[in-house]
């Protein structure tokens, strides 16, 4: 399990959308999870460096230049990556609010 916390984050109370600034996420982190405030929520998709988007809108408060922590898995395993592979061949399919 590797885990990310460079920059900061910016969120709003139903948004799926989080902006990372000083961000470099990667596609390594989709389907990780994303935890800020207390709260934890899955990594739908992986936008580019500074921005993903959350499997359910961010129920918590606004959040603004925020600490946060992504888990996920790096280890590259064959059943990793199939797993990787359909849920991006999913996520175009599913509604991501902003």
């Amino acid at each position: 399990m590797a885990i990310h916390n460079q920059g900061t984050i910016t969120v709003s109370n139903g948004s799926s959308i989080v902006i990372g600034d000083g961000t470099t996420w990667t596609s390594d982190m989709f389907g990780g999870q994303f935890m800020c405030a207390g709260m934890s929520e899955a990594i739908l998709r992986v936008d580019g460096p500074g921005a993903i988007a959350l499997g359910r809108p961010w129920a918590g408060d606004v959040i603004t230049d925020a600490a946060y922590q992504i888990e996920y898995r790096n280890d590259r395993s064959p059943l990793v990556d199939a797993i990787k592979e359909a849920m991006g061949a999913i996520a175009p399919h599913i509604k991501v609010t902003q």
